[in-house]
């Protein structure tokens, strides 16, 4: 039989149908494989919160009638806490992969060609795929829009504007798209159907006021629009500049071809292509500059979190889908050959699928935070007697203790009196601090430290470097005694002898040039403020003060570098790393590791600050160090006073 009778015939078997079935089947064996051999989980701290709020809903059912919790994700995802955290993941990937086939759904609907595309498009964006390993409630926020653009397209607006209506009870941005659809029901002139948009607001209003009276909080009450800033405000222009990073540098070109396309696609046949639109390009659009504009001025706390774009994927997709097509299609108009378009149909196809595979770490790893909640944890409940209670100021904090959050008996998430945690902590009760939640919690490891009532136990640090808000972050362990003026002393001493024990590795200031690379040695400058010399690191340098460090023969357990430096920077929006590689006989052994000096640490235009940060490392015998400054961006750069410090750790916790 000719090969391409042969070809013919897998051509009849392969049906669309069949086709869809077997990639749904084959994308649920393949993340669930992946989440099975996962030590971690993608975005931790947001995770762990909301295992906790699911695993605790049916023993605490009036975290539901909280509208900041999410209630409506709560109540689906509760089932599946009951089992564990992996089966808690589980739902995530399960709405992650349906979300792909609503995305082909729809774009089977607008008549795309190709329309499967959209699944793989959907389920490989780089941070959609991260966040199917995660507990984030955008998921569920984006199967909600992408099925009610289905039923708007598919003509059903009734049972579209009652879905629509559920966004804002997953989470408060829900409310652009829901403009974004009632914008189609202006355009459309389908004002009976438009009420039914805030069915969901209503029906929660009514199981408020009828479970807790007078005592429920409307929803306009518990979200104002206030310039609160808690966490920062980003650039306008940060997520446009960033959305290769969350789509994938392949479905950028596509969706914004798709985009375009769709937009001289209006121009020629109006009503054809109106739905389109109005119902993925008008909702994904408002969610897009809705964000941008909120992160920049802060509002709602918001900083622009890269997770919140995850909402945004499968209506992103449909519009790559167009895009990914005429993408092949304009190589078949150069060349003039099918053949050609089909094989640049295939590589674009593959492209979408490779990257987020090759550039993130799958299957997921336990990463820095976690551990070093882990520890601390542990190192708090060994302290804990036992009718002692341990306080935590991270929500996350009550998955590594075992703590039911919601349970004031064994611990308790936060402190009504932050300033003086002594009047709601008996003798012997445990209190965790940390930076990471300073902001939410009111009580820093600053003044848990000039307490009198409270003593050091230990200070948890990092692996590896997590800076928050200007600071290296770590976790203090503390246990409430009587007031005693020597706690203040033991906590200062404890402080001063976890900064000692450093070792210097290396110190420049720059004022001679001993020790200087000839490389280094032409980027020494002089600044025009003062008589200092310093590095210069301009657009031409990639590598800078790169040194190859023989290590302490007792390193062969953990270190902890220390890197401290004087830092300036020409422009705003860029950063400068610092690079670890670990040699044996001349070759690297594992990963590079690398520190980025990203905001808030990094100083604004021709401002000197003070960097300082702690990278955890476990060299084997024989190996040697290679660490330096890598201008990954080909930026300007002023460095002074730089240092690297070493200290062996007795314990390898």
């Amino acid at each position: 039989m000719p090969i391409r009778r042969y070809i013919r015939t897998i051509g009849y078997l392969l049906t669309e149908r069949r086709m869809l079935i077997g990639i749904m089947v084959g994308l649920l064996v393949l993340f669930i494989g992946l989440l099975l051999r996962s030590e971690g989980f993608s975005f931790a701290d947001e995770t762990l919160e909301r295992y906790a709020l699911s695993r605790w809903a049916f023993q605490h059912p009036e975290r539901l009638l909280n509208l900041r919790h999410g209630p409506l994700f709560v109540l689906l995802s509760a089932p599946f806490a009951q089992f564990g955290l992996r089966s808690f993941l589980l739902f995530n990937i399960i709405v992650g992969v349906a979300s792909g086939y609503m995305a082909y759904r729809v774009a089977r609907e607008l008549r795309m060609k190709a329309p499967l595309v959209a699944v793989a498009i959907c389920c490989f964006s780089p941070i959609y795929m991260a966040a199917m390993f995660s507990g984030l409630v955008e998921l569920l926020m984006g199967f909600v829009a992408i099925v009610a653009t289905l039923l708007y397209v598919r003509q059903k607006p009734l049972a579209a504007a009652m879905m629509a209506s559920m966004l804002p009870l997953i989470r408060v941005d829900g409310y652009l798209l829901l403009l974004a659809y009632a914008l189609y029901h202006v355009v459309e002139r389908r004002y009976r159907q438009m009420p039914l948009l805030l069915l969901g607001l209503g029906l929660y209003c009514a199981v408020g006021l009828l479970v807790c009276g007078g005592a429920f909080t409307p929803p306009w009450a518990e979200f104002g629009l206030v310039h609160d800033g808690l966490y920062g405000t980003a650039r306008l222009w940060q997520f446009a500049k960033r959305s290769p990073g969350y789509f994938g540098i392949a479905n950028e070109i596509f969706f914004v071809t798709g985009f375009v396309a769709a937009l001289v696609y209006l121009r020629r046949a109006r009503r054809e292509h109106m739905p389109e639109v109005l119902l993925v390009m008008l909702p994904f659009t408002l969610f897009f500059v809705g964000h941008s504009v909120a992160g920049s001025v802060g509002l709602c706390g918001s900083g622009a979190h890269s997770r919140y774009m995850v909402a945004a994927v499968p209506l992103m997709a449909v519009m790559a889908t167009r895009g990914l097509v005429l993408f092949s299609l304009m190589f078949q108009i150069i060349t003039k050959s099918q053949g050609v378009r089909r094989v640049a149909f295939a590589m674009a196809f593959v492209s979408v699928i490779i990257i987020p595979l090759h550039n993130d770490h799958y299957p997921v790893e336990d990463d820095a935070m976690c551990d070093m909640q882990r520890r601390a944890a542990a190192l708090a409940i060994a302290h804990t007697p036992t009718a002692g209670r341990i306080f935590y100021t991270d929500p996350a904090m009550s998955y590594f203790l075992g703590l039911n959050p919601f349970d004031t008996v064994q611990g308790r998430y936060g402190l009504r009196c932050p300033q003086q945690p002594e009047l709601e902590m008996d003798i012997g009760d445990m209190l965790l601090v940390d930076f990471h939640s300073e902001l939410r919690s009111g009580i820093g490891l600053a003044d848990a430290l000039a307490n009198p009532n409270l003593l050091l136990v230990g200070l948890v640090e990092p692996a590896e470097p997590i800076n928050v808000l200007g600071h290296r972050d770590a976790i203090g362990v503390f246990r409430r005694t009587g007031p005693a003026p020597v706690n203040v002393e033991h906590n200062q001493q404890q402080m001063r002898a976890l900064a000692m024990g450093f070792e210097p590795l290396v110190e420049r200031s720059f004022d001679t040039d001993e020790g200087l690379a000839p490389s280094d040695l032409v980027l020494v400058g002089i600044e025009r403020s003062s008589p200092n010399r310093y590095l210069r690191i301009d657009r031409r340098t990639q590598f800078a003060l790169i040194d190859t460090l023989q290590l302490p023969p007792a390193s062969v357990r953990p270190i902890t570098l220390q890197v401290e430096m004087k830092l300036s920077r020409w422009e705003p929006d860029e950063n400068l790393r610092f690079v670890v590689e670990l040699l044996h006989n001349g070759r690297r052994v594992g990963r590079r590791q690398t520190v980025e000096f990203a905001e808030p640490t990094m100083p604004q235009r021709n401002e000197w600050v003070q960097v300082q940060f702690r990278l955890r490392l476990r060299p084997g015998e024989g190996q040697q160090l290679v660490a330096g400054l890598w201008n990954k961006r080909k930026r300007g750069f002023l460095v002074d006073d730089y240092s690297i410090s070493i200290r062996t750790d007795e314990q390898g916790n």
